[in-house]
């Protein structure tokens, strides 16, 4: 797949492994690995019976493209495809258990979704959020959150990641308060390249059986806790 430097400030310019991920669509019978242990962890507004309601149905990727926030959702953005894509095979972990956290870190598309759309938003003067949506059969969406939220533990200490062999240190994955959707995990990620200390606000938000990711970096000195958010409202509005 092409990899491509996505570089529209001198901010990107230092954090070009960040914003040049992007994502491919993807479609087919979705894989469910759950595991008694991740199911335990998802905190879900679903029925606890099973038999109370039909299985989750996801959604074409056509589908989602009508879906997915648009230029028009958002005032002030710049809103379209990446112009770079990798897999998560470019993305590479020193521990295994931070491979999760660090796909979401870079917005790649996960594995369990029967079909995936990604987007960058890009606001006059603010930093870029990169972000993927992807619908998943179900309850494959409540397994994506078990399994970040148990590597986003593991991992709080940090670690280091790789993509196609540059690496980041991860310094520390904290959590945050964010809102939206019917569900939402968020941290703050602390990281360095080269000289530069960034931070990223990474938030997982679930409308319904939808999940989109959303990664918003900056340099440490000009982080702010609410960058991405009107991305993350605006996409929760659109999904309903």
């Amino acid at each position: 797949m092409r990899a491509t430097a996505v570089r529209r400030t001198a901010l990107a310019a230092t954090v070009a492994l960040v914003t040049a991920c992007g994502g491919a669509e993807e479609e087919g019978e979705a894989k469910d690995a759950r595991t008694e242990t991740s199911k335990a962890s998802v905190t879900t507004t679903a029925a606890p019976a099973a038999s109370a309601a039909p299985a989750a149905k996801a959604l074409y990727a056509a589908e989602l493209e009508e879906l997915v926030v648009a230029a028009g959702d958002l005032k002030g953005y710049e809103v379209e495809q990446p112009k770079g894509t990798i897999g998560s095979s470019a993305v590479t972990v020193d521990k295994d258990a931070c491979k999760p956290i660090a796909d979401a870190l870079f917005a790649l598309p996960h594995h369990l979704a029967f079909a995936s759309v990604q987007r960058e938003a890009v606001p006059v003067g603010a930093p870029m959020t990169t972000m993927s949506l992807g619908s998943f059969e179900g309850d494959n969406a409540q397994e994506v959150f078990a399994t970040l939220r148990a590597s986003a533990t593991a991992c709080a200490g940090g670690f280091t990641v790789s993509v196609l062999g540059d690496p980041m240190k991860v310094r520390s994955v904290s959590p945050m308060t964010v809102s939206g959707g019917d569900e939402v995990l968020a941290w703050k990620v602390k990281s360095a390249v080269s000289a530069d200390t960034l931070m990223t606000s990474l938030v997982v938000s679930r409308t319904k059986n939808n999940v989109g990711t959303f990664s918003t970096v900056s340099l440490a000195r000009a982080w702010d806790k609410a960058h991405g958010q009107a991305v993350i409202d605006a996409q929760a509005a659109k999904l309903g």
